[in-house]
């Protein structure tokens, strides 16, 4: 996959990120688990989804990007991690 040709499926560059944030957030768990729950959150991942087994990759079964717009565009408001100010 090459991003910067011309594709006539654009949800694949959704798709490539959508998965990696939410395996990252899943690893990310034992570290951070405070923020890794929020980000899962605002990526709409089932609670019961969540465990060290579910940290695959899913593939495009399944995947409806206009479906997980709708779930982003209801997520928390504000940034993740948000800017210190001194």
């Amino acid at each position: 996959m090459r991003p910067w040709e011309a594709n006539n499926d654009a949800t694949i560059p959704v798709l490539y990120a959508y998965q990696a944030l939410r395996i990252s957030g899943i690893l990310a768990q034992p570290f951070m688990p405070v923020k890794s729950s929020e980000m899962l959150d605002r990526l709409a991942v089932d609670p019961t989804q969540r465990t060290w087994n579910d940290a695959t990759w899913t593939g495009r079964s399944g995947f409806d990007a206009l479906a997980l717009k709708e779930q982003l565009s209801r997520s928390l408001p504000g940034s993740l991690f948000p800017r210190l100010n001194p």
